[in-house]
């Protein structure tokens, strides 16, 4: 197996290994020279397991790159594959995004929404150099900045989830946004927080049940009929 390529997925490997018990087709993996498996690892090891016959042929100079290629044609890779690719390559940008994700415990999904949003990027494109290696670290100390600020909300059980980031990470970037008034009113409002189903609600409890409750300067309310913040 070459170093870099995704990681076996059982469940896909199991339906290969079902499928060849009842009959094996010849579909022959794709080998390079030194009969690296460059596409076709979940087959070889179901007839490896299975005592099955290995079909294969060989096209000398493949290598990484043409495993990526081949399995962007097949929509098989998801983003944790490409980050381990790069990271393999010992690519300086991904291996610091990896540690990032580790050290905050987060999916990559939403560490690169934050990114996608301090870049002034859309997501989808942000998305797409994460899978082509162009992806940059552009605004760390802000990605940084947002997630120890995240952090504050770590007696709340949902706080990682995908609806509350997306809401905070709304609310946090606000020009007006000051954290150390949020910091200072979860000290007693920190039971207002409650698990929601989207993120428009986790803007209102957020907003309008904690940072802007009482007599505040320059409140920020959220209206989740409108979708929209107002003062």
């Amino acid at each position: 197996k070459i170093g870099g390529n995704r990681k076996l997925n059982t469940a896909n490997y199991a339906k290969i290994v079902k499928s060849m018990e009842e009959e094996q087709l010849i579909i022959p993996i794709v080998v390079n020279e030194k009969y690296e498996i460059i596409d076709g690892q979940h087959r070889f090891q179901a007839c490896k397991d299975l005592g099955k016959p290995i079909y294969f042929y060989m096209v000398r100079g493949y290598g990484l790159e043409q495993v990526k290629r081949a399995n962007i044609a097949s929509s098989n890779w998801k983003k944790e594959n490409y980050l381990d690719m790069f990271v393999a390559e010992n690519n300086e940008t991904y291996k610091e995004f990896e540690e990032i994700k580790e050290r905050y415990d987060l999916n990559i999904s939403n560490l690169l929404k934050i990114f996608a949003i301090v870049q002034e990027k859309q997501l989808a494109r942000v998305g797409y150099e994460f899978e082509n290696g162009t992806f940059t670290l552009d605004g760390k100390m802000q990605v940084l900045n947002f997630l120890m600020a995240l952090e504050d909300f770590n007696f709340f059980k949902f706080y990682k989830t995908t609806h509350f980031i997306t809401a905070f990470s709304r609310l946090y970037f606000k020009q007006e946004y000051e954290h150390d008034r949020m910091r200072s009113k979860l000290i007693t409002h920190r039971g207002s927080l409650e698990k929601r189903s989207t993120s428009d609600e986790y803007l209102v409890l957020l907003c309008n049940r904690i940072y802007s409750f009482g007599a505040t300067k320059s409140p920020i309310y959220y209206s989740s009929e409108s979708k929209k913040f107002h003062q």
